[in-house]
């Protein structure tokens, strides 16, 4: 197991792109207190840090990079096999590839072996007891395995092609193993519970300042590409994946009759699955549900509380979400995105309300 810390790209997290966010899933995931929040991302403390890789397994948007994590081609070279073990390098067990945790190794990788039939075995889970790790690593351990049930039905591989998943909890002489393939007694363990995403009900809002938003450049993590390109491969099921799993997919909902079209949602995004694209007659919102990673900047940023994300079925294909016709302003002729039932174009308007500002309404 490498040593090294995390690399933290902080373009990446969503308090960096939206300064309001109140995105803690690092923090909360972390089981040493190494990581602190602030308005402009994440703060890693090298002290406290043990290099258990939950930091990455938590955040959505690809803000860490693990280097004791397995990359893809490592995962393509052991797809290749009939057989692979993962272990847990605390509890002292050997396997084809030593991770700091199991919980953080994630559904999507995987899935990745199992689609490809392999017959992987976690090993050393039996030491969580003990790990320095387990306040928050058993959590996602259990949760990593519910969320690689969940995707496996999505995928609905035929039974010559599906692999399996066992996770091995030894202790001493006695061995309990747990079939990734048993739903009823993962959800029952535990408490499984579907949030339901509903958009928030308000009336009263106000605008996103400017300096709210930090611009950067786009970037959609590997695990995302990765679950892409195993949701092509298979037939697609009934299941839908929730957007509150660890697979850190969705598709989002815009309620088109209250939006304002202030595009604050487009810009926060991080990874480029919102797009706006404007003509001299139309303005058009457009989404991209294969770059979505199910972070929820763009609800939060929301004042509207028009948007929000539901689970997917399937590989996503881009859709439009919001169209509509741009009209021309009664004083310059200008053709404007009507954001209010007025007739002048936001620099009119602005002209506006400072002549009044500066002479008083007129009488």
């Amino acid at each position: 197991m490498l040593t090294a810390t995390p690399r933290i790209h902080p373009a990446q997290c969503t308090r960096y792109r939206y300064r309001y966010s109140t995105c803690s899933q690092c923090v909360d995931a972390c089981p040493h207190a190494a990581l602190e929040a602030r308005d402009d991302g994440v703060v890693l403390d090298a002290m406290r840090c043990r290099n258990c890789g939950l930091c990455d397994a938590a955040c959505p948007t690809g803000t860490f990079h693990c280097e004791s994590l397995p990359d893809p081609d490592r995962l393509r070279s052991l797809a290749t096999r009939d057989a692979v073990s993962i272990a847990c390098t605390p509890s002292g067990h050997e396997g084809d590839l030593r991770v700091p945790c199991l919980g953080a190794i994630g559904p999507t990788a995987l899935a990745v072996l199992v689609n490809r039939g392999a017959a992987v075995t976690l090993r050393g889970a039996g030491h969580c007891e003990h790990c320095e790790h387990a306040a928050t690593g058993t959590g996602f351990i259990d949760a990593q395995m519910r969320t690689l049930d969940e995707l496996l039905d999505v995928l609905t591989l035929p039974e010559e092609r599906r692999g399996s998943c066992v996770l091995e909890r030894s202790v001493g002489k006695d061995t309990n193993r747990f079939d990734g393939g048993r739903r009823a007694f993962f959800r029952r363990a535990l408490g499984y519970v579907e949030k339901a995403s509903a958009p928030p009900a308000s009336s009263l809002f106000m605008d996103v300042p400017d300096a709210a938003i930090r611009a950067a450049r786009h970037h959609v993590p590997m695990r995302r590409r990765m679950l892409d390109a195993l949701l092509e491969t298979g037939e697609p099921g009934a299941a839908r994946l929730r957007p509150d799993s660890l697979l850190f997919a969705a598709t989002l909902e815009l309620e088109t009759s209250n939006c304002t079209r202030c595009e604050a949602c487009a810009r926060a995004c991080p990874t480029g699955a919102l797009d706006v694209d404007e003509s001299q007659q139309r303005w058009t919102m457009q989404f991209d549900g294969r770059r979505c990673v199910a972070c929820g900047v763009c609800v939060e940023v929301c004042q509207p509380g028009v948007l929000y994300l539901s689970g997917i079925g399937a590989a996503e294909t881009p859709r439009t979400l919001h169209v509509c016709d741009k009209l021309r302003c009664d004083n310059c002729n200008r053709p404007f995105v009507p954001l209010a039932d007025e007739g002048r174009c936001g620099i009119c308007g602005d002209d506006d309300r400072d002549f009044s500002d500066i002479f008083g309404s007129p009488s």
